[in-house]
């Protein structure tokens, strides 16, 4: 899954994942003072193998990129001013989206807006409705930067290719048998 593409970063390729709140046609910027980008959150479920080796790879290889930019850096990696993991708990106190429950994700962006394909590697271009909670696998490019005394990693956005299926959120409710019994 994972290609080194040189010594500062890394392409990655997810297995079967789903995306949320897509960006995909057209660049979105949340704040005025943020040029616009095209985005996507990427959420990884904590079940299955597939997934489970998707993440492993993943903080695998964050780690060692992260490991490459404070030696590229300087070593900020035992500082107060590394700047938190792109990965995050989907279980978090924060998160009430049931989509993210019992998984991991990420957001990654892009300056440039990325290609798109279907499960037939054919081209596709939908509104991006369509994307949202649809199985997908993306491709990104892991790279350290620094800005203001702290060590990043930038989660980049190359690729994604689009799968029919999308994804239930009535999965992750509660049964009320088991609630109220």
């Amino acid at each position: 899954m994972n290609i080194p593409i040189n010594d500062e970063n890394r392409h990655f390729v997810t297995g079967k994942v789903i995306l949320h709140y897509p960006h995909l046609q057209q660049p979105y910027s949340y704040k005025e003072n943020i040029p616009p980008r095209y985005s996507v959150t990427v959420i990884i479920p904590k079940d299955g193998t597939e997934n489970i080796n998707t993440i492993m790879e993943l903080k695998s290889n964050i780690a060692t990129v992260a490991k490459i930019g404070a030696e590229k850096f300087g070593d900020l990696l035992d500082s107060p001013n590394l700047s938190k993991s792109p990965l995050n708990n989907g279980n978090s106190l924060v998160i009430t989206d049931l989509a993210y429950k019992n998984s991991v994700y990420f957001t990654a962006y892009s300056k440039i807006k990325p290609n798109i394909v279907n499960d037939k590697l054919e081209y596709v271009e939908h509104d991006n409705n369509y994307y949202e909670l649809r199985y997908a696998r993306v491709s990104i490019n892991i790279v350290p930067y620094q800005m203001k005394g702290k060590l990043g990693i930038s989660l980049q956005l190359e690729n994604i290719q689009v799968f029919p299926e999308t994804f239930d959120v009535s999965k992750n409710k509660t049964d009320p048998i088991a609630d109220f019994s």
